[in-house]
């Protein structure tokens, strides 16, 4: 797990990043590598690494140079990631006489690059941001894993009479080159105040600035006038299930394949531990790990005020939650509670870090035990991707089921879903927005067409709207990329890699082969939606909670662990470490009346947010979040 940076330009001219500036960019990464750095050089390509050391700690450096048989060095590769269950590319890649020096990933990633070009992207299992220079072919290729475990950013800009790319792990290490303008991209901007997303499709909150996105390859060609980029998907999700088999065999196949991805998960020289919510996925986590890694320490935490012994688990706090979980898997157990104090104090200093607003309020907590468990472990397993996979977003799934009910056959169209998807994931809906952005921004911003042909796009990927499985393929392109760049980013800003069994390329395709009704479905009767209530947005709060009651989510999962995980936690309501963000948000509430946000935001949000912030709080977060963003890098 490291932190990687870069500079390439193009018809050879030298850069406009000298050593000092690329390692001054290399460095902002501390976080993500304190145990060691490098850096290649030549005059028009540089290459930084921070590494945190998780393989075989002291046998790699990075950046890592692949010789080709002449000795001539071939591919240098900068690499961010872990592989999993690398021993059949080990047995491939010495095939043809060659014997690796080292027992760390990093050498196998190199030398699978070096052999099959971009084709060894599929040949990997595991999370991977990596950046290679082609020395001899003057190329540059930068990709990422299937789901978007680890980010990597890039920028393409003028120079002179070519191009300089720069790239990064953070986008604030793009930040310190000197081409590279810090100018927000007001289209993004507005999509974040609605789905609090810090992307969106391959752009970011930077004009400038560009995402890989999940499953992509980017490639420039550094000897063209021209270089690119080259992008395309090499990854792309199974098909869905077609309905067929068991659901008792399809809950043993899914016991048997999250098991294997956890005992995968579990491959480190350094110390590992488990975050445990007391919900169902980080249980599950936690009971297959702990089975196969004796003396397993488990993480929580949660809200201080309530007391972390002694209250009842009822009282529905994550605290007293995984204090069950814990003495029934038999884990070494901390509890971490988060006040809030500590909230105010680390959400400003997360926006400032990282160069981007935060995505769910959580993300605070997440890097408060982070940065607890950090001295007693270097790897953290968590239970991102159950949901994602397994249909656990029980609530906007009921919706969706609801349109689909009573909908003819073919009247979904793929721009009405796409309507149907950003009004069940709005923040700030597109018609509350008017008395959100001044107009002049709103203009800017497009009114939101960008984030509309997002969506419209997704479902045109996905299949038939008017089947659940291409609902929930949508919904997880969504969510899963945003939360496991919450992990990422709060872990690694406490040196911490996280590791997320359930977004993994075997659990991805069991998942994929099975029908919509074994992941999401009836518990016991209950009132169903008209369409006509979903799609206009009328259907009643008391109407959804009590259909919401009547069907579950995750079904397979819970059948298939149902021996493994306490009764009391298979029938708990989802929660990730929630915490009281709506009453602690009052300490920063005032960021709104800061210049940069008193320039776009209308003075009626800017004083509901700050008078009213425990009520408006579907307002406050994401408003309260892009104030404290554009005074620290637009002020």
């Amino acid at each position: 797990m490291c932190g990687i940076v870069g500079v390439a330009t193009t018809h050879g001219r030298l850069r406009a990043a000298t050593d000092a500036v690329v390692r001054r960019m290399r460095d902002r990464l501390l976080h993500r590598g304190p145990d060691g750095c490098g850096l290649y050089g030549e005059p028009h390509v540089a290459i930084g690494h921070r590494l945190l050391a998780i393989r075989d700690p002291g046998r790699i450096v990075q950046p890592f140079e692949v010789a080709a048989p002449d000795g001539d060095t071939a591919l240098v590769v900068a690499y961010n990631g872990e592989l999993y269950d690398t021993e059949a590319l080990r047995r491939d890649l010495a095939g043809d006489g060659w014997h690796p020096q080292t027992a760390c990933d990093t050498e196998l990633v190199g030398r699978a690059l070096a052999v099959y070009g971009a084709d060894a992207l599929s040949r990997f299992r595991g999370m991977f941001a990596i950046a290679a220079f082609d020395r001899r072919r003057q190329r540059l290729l930068l990709a990422r894993d299937p789901f978007g475990m680890k980010p990597l950013f890039y920028a393409v800009v003028p120079a002179g009479d070519g191009f300089e790319i720069v790239f990064g792990s953070e986008p604030v290490a793009l930040l310190d080159h000197p081409l590279v303008r810090i100018e927000p991209d007001w289209a993004v901007v507005s999509a974040y105040l609605t789905t609090i997303r810090t992307t969106l499709g391959d752009r970011t909150l930077f004009a400038d600035i560009r995402t890989v996105r999940p499953g992509e390859v980017v490639q420039f060609d550094l000897r063209s006038a021209a270089p690119g980029p080259e992008c395309r998907q090499w990854y792309r999700e199974p098909a869905a299930g077609a309905g067929a088999g068991a659901f008792e065999s399809a809950a043993s196949t899914v016991r048997s394949v999250v098991s294997g991805s956890v005992a995968a998960h579990l491959v480190s020289d350094r110390p590992l531990a488990a975050l445990l919510s007391g919900g169902l996925d980080s249980t599950i986590v936690a009971a297959c790990a702990g089975r196969l890694h004796p003396g397993l320490s488990t993480w929580v935490t949660g809200d201080g005020t309530l007391p972390a012994a002694g209250c009842r688990a009822e009282e529905d706090s994550d605290l007293a939650w995984a204090a069950v979980a814990a003495a029934a898997i038999g884990t070494s157990h901390t509890a971490v509670p988060i006040s809030a104090a500590r909230f105010a104090e680390v959400w400003p200093w997360m926006v400032s870090e990282l160069g981007v607003p935060l995505g769910t309020p959580n993300e605070t907590a997440i890097y408060h035990v982070a940065s607890a468990l950090a001295p007693h472990a270097t790897v953290l397993l968590s239970g991102e991707g159950a949901d994602e996979f397994f249909a656990g977003y029980t609530t906007p799934q009921t919706a969706w089921a609801g349109l689909l009910d009573s909908a003819p056959p073919g009247a979904i169209s793929r721009d009405r879903a796409a309507g149907a998807l950003i009004d069940l994931v709005s923040w700030i809906s597109r018609d509350e927005k008017a008395g959100v952005l001044r107009p002049d921004v709103a203009r800017a911003g497009d009114s939101d067409a960008h984030l509309d042909a997002w969506a419209a796009g997704a479902f045109e990927d996905a299949g038939d709207p008017g089947r659940m499985e291409t609902y929930l393929r949508v919904q997880r392109a969504f969510t899963l990329p945003g939360l496991l760049a919450r992990l990422d980013s709060a872990t690694m800003l406490a040196s911490v890699e996280g590791r997320t069994p359930f977004a993994d390329g075997a659990v991805a395709a069991c998942a994929a082969a099975l029908p919509a009704h074994m992941l999401f479905g009836a518990a016991e009767s209950g009132p169903r939606a008209g369409a006509h209530q979903v799609a206009s947005g009328a259907m009643t709060t008391a109407l959804l909670e009590a259909r919401v009651q009547s069907l579950v989510g995750k079904r397979v999962l819970r059948e298939a662990f149902r021996h493994d995980v306490p009764g009391a936690i298979l029938g708990r309501p989802k929660a990730s470490f929630p915490i009281p963000f709506a009453a602690w948000m009052a300490p920063l509430a005032d960021a709104v009346d800061s210049g940069p946000a008193v320039e776009i935001l209308t003075p009626q949000v800017r004083e509901l947010v700050r008078t009213n912030h425990a009520h408006a709080w579907r307002f406050a977060w994401p408003v309260i979040n892009l104030s404290l963003w554009l005074r620290t890098f637009w002020g």
